[in-house]
């Protein structure tokens, strides 16, 4: 599937080996020297990441976007990028402008309006998904300003990132396209996750799909329901 790609040249981490790498200070001390901090700042890049996939949750390392997702700082190089777990560097009080710094300063994603009004969003790093921190200032780009209702958004895989701006019926058809990606994102290089969130334009996230085998499951709660009412998809 072409949304899905990786440059060959790029390999990664995981968060667990990036926390032996770049982030336990028995090991940084001895394998992975501090860069001096300017050079440091040019390298960091925030990450959202998966806090299931993580071996420590420190929740002063990076906030929280809940439903199981929350952002890191990253050290990006040539040759890994690795995931700063805990508050060994200062945390994210201390990094985390400058790796959202290092975010804006990537290059801008491939954009692609697919069937359902879903855009796709895909770069060739490793922080295409994490452009959703970017939410606004993205979507704004592709001429999207109007979204009164809030949006729908995926995340398959590092690399990419789906989004549905809800308005009208079309959210249905939208919601399960998204759904069958983010699935099949699962199969692909830098999975991250199979699920469908509703983000609200305060910048919570609200998981809405569930799994049962190979059956879909839509939860219109919460944030999410209030959403479909006021476009007036719900009574």
């Amino acid at each position: 599937m072409a949304w899905f790609t990786r440059r060959p040249d790029e390999p990664e981490q995981s968060p667990r080996a990036s926390a032996q790498r770049a982030d336990d200070p028995s090991v940084l001390d001895d394998a992975a020297p501090v860069a001096p901090a300017d050079e440091l700042g040019r390298r960091l890049v925030a990450r959202i990441v998966a806090e299931s996939e993580l071996p420590v949750v420190d929740p002063d390392a990076g906030p929280s976007l809940g439903a199981g997702l929350c952002v890191r700082a990253a050290i990006d190089t040539p040759d890994t990028v690795d995931i700063l777990l805990t508050t060994r560097l200062g945390g994210w009080a201390a990094l985390g402008d400058a790796a959202l710094a290092g975010l804006r300063r990537l290059p801008a994603p491939a954009h692609q309006r697919v069937e359902h009004e879903v855009h796709v969003f895909e770069s060739e790093d490793h922080f295409g998904a994490s452009r959703l921190l970017l939410h606004d200032e993205l979507l704004a780009s592709v001429g999207l300003t109007d979204r009164p209702f809030g949006t729908l958004v995926a995340l398959p895989t590092r690399s990419s990132l789906l989004v549905h701006v809800l308005h009208d019926a079309t959210v249905v058809h939208a919601l399960h396209l998204m759904s069958r990606v983010a699935r099949a994102g699962q199969d692909m290089p830098g999975p991250l996750s199979p699920h469908v969130y509703y983000r609200a334009e305060s910048g919570a996230l609200q998981q809405i799909t569930r799994y049962e085998g190979d059956q879909l499951q839509v939860h219109v709660d919460g944030a999410f329901a209030s959403a479909m009412h006021d476009a007036k998809l719900t009574d």
